[in-house]
């Protein structure tokens, strides 16, 4: 979290500005995968949060930090693809 928490929470401050939705917290659930180096690969969504802008910040902010430093390697699959689960969260309050 550490390395994706701040690009993430600057894209969504950048486009909840923008947006026009009910006060509320909105979830995005992801599964994202990495190579055996700990490079993005892809993401898949597991549940959207509703409002398409937020679910668009998240592989936005993948792609700006694509690298996940020093991969466990014990977590990677038999296929040497890392697949982590993420939820990302927002409040958001007009």
């Amino acid at each position: 979290y550490e390395s994706i928490g701040p690009v993430w929470t600057s894209r969504i401050r950048e486009v909840s500005d923008r947006i026009r939705a009910s006060p509320g917290v909105y979830v995005t659930v992801v599964e994202v995968q990495f190579d055996k180096d700990g490079n993005y690969i892809d993401l898949n969504f597991l549940k959207s949060s509703g409002i398409q802008a937020f679910d668009e910040s998240v592989p936005y902010s993948w792609k700006k930090l694509p690298r996940f430093p020093n991969p466990p390697k014990n977590l990677f699959d038999e296929d040497g693809i890392l697949r982590m689960r993420w939820s990302f969260t927002y409040e958001y309050n007009v």
